[in-house]
């Protein structure tokens, strides 16, 4: 696995209370690091955050299109 740079961690963004990254890919690369976890990234304006996925999505009892398509896509 290529290693993350200090700056690809992540700046705690106060706003909305979560680490952000600068590009999907960073994101996706900060979430491999939480082996076991499920976390996958997604979008909050320009940004980047990971989050886990729901127990519901993982044990196949729903899709993550139906668990989250109350979010508005900004």
């Amino acid at each position: 696995m290529e290693h993350l740079h200090p700056i690809d961690l992540g700046v705690h963004n106060f706003t909305c209370q979560k680490i952000c990254y600068k590009s999907r890919k960073v994101a996706r690369r900060a979430a491999r690091l939480h082996h076991g976890e499920h976390k996958t990234p997604f979008k909050c304006g320009d940004h980047w955050h990971i989050g886990g996925l729901l127990p519901e999505v993982l044990s196949g009892q729903m899709t993550r299109a139906q668990a989250y398509r109350h979010k508005k896509r900004r």
